[in-house]
């Protein structure tokens, strides 16, 4: 499992995701920080540093930290070759648009990465008065939601849906996005009380789905 990391929130939100589900797994989690220029380094090495304070304090784990140079999207999709897993943070960061809610590199990142992408919110905005929300207590808990499209995608979807709820001990449901409407239209409501949204990228109708939703979302990469 690859994990990409910065200074931000969200980086820390997907930080603890991956190493709670690399430890689960059993697998071994590769951190990884990326400077885009040389004056860059230094954030990225406190970053990096940060990151392995905070693995420590999360109990054991077969995990090692890599500092590398280059463009952050292109450098995370050639680390991502082979990996089970790509998390990162989504929101927005500086050099992004204000207030955009996924993210320059979250945006490019799904429309190119091989392997299952998660992307990790750093917090829960708070409700709208009259709103009702059901949030987990602690962000891991929860349950685990799939999206089905009808269609080819369905099979991994479900199977990689049922295998996190079964690493998280968590109940699956599923959404019917073919019957009800687009992913956008039918998981936002779904999502109400679950920690992991699991779905097949579908284009713009997850671009979109992915600014409604304030949990986890593990995307998953359409097949030719």
């Amino acid at each position: 499992m690859l994990v990409g990391v910065d200074a931000s929130p969200q980086a820390r939100a997907a930080l603890r995701f991956a190493a709670r589900h690399a430890a689960g797994l059993r697998a071994p989690l590769q951190v990884l920080a990326v400077a885009e220029d040389p004056a860059a380094m230094e954030p990225a090495e406190r970053a990096l540093a940060g990151a392995a304070r905070s693995l420590r304090g999360l109990g054991p784990l077969d995990a090692r930290t890599v500092l590398r140079l280059g463009a952050v999207t292109r450098t995370l999709l050639e680390a991502a070759a082979g990996a089970r897993v790509l998390v990162v943070g989504r929101g927005d960061r500086p050099g992004d648009r204000p207030g955009d809610q996924l993210g320059r590199t979250a945006r490019e990142l799904l429309t190119a990465c091989p392997v299952p992408l998660a992307l990790v919110p750093a917090t829960s905005p708070p409700a709208a008065p009259g709103e009702r929300r059901t949030l987990p207590a602690d962000p891991d808990d929860g349950d685990v939601l799939v999206s089905l499209a009808g269609d080819d995608s369905d099979v991994p979807v479900l199977a990689a849906g049922r295998d996190w709820a079964v690493r998280r001990r968590s109940r699956l449901h599923v959404a019917h996005a073919l019957r009800h409407g687009p992913h956008a239209s039918v998981v936002p409501d779904a999502a109400d009380g679950a920690c992991l949204v699991v779905l097949a990228n579908s284009g713009e109708d997850t671009d979109q789905l992915l600014t409604q939703v304030d949990r986890p979302v593990l995307v998953l990469p359409r097949r030719p």
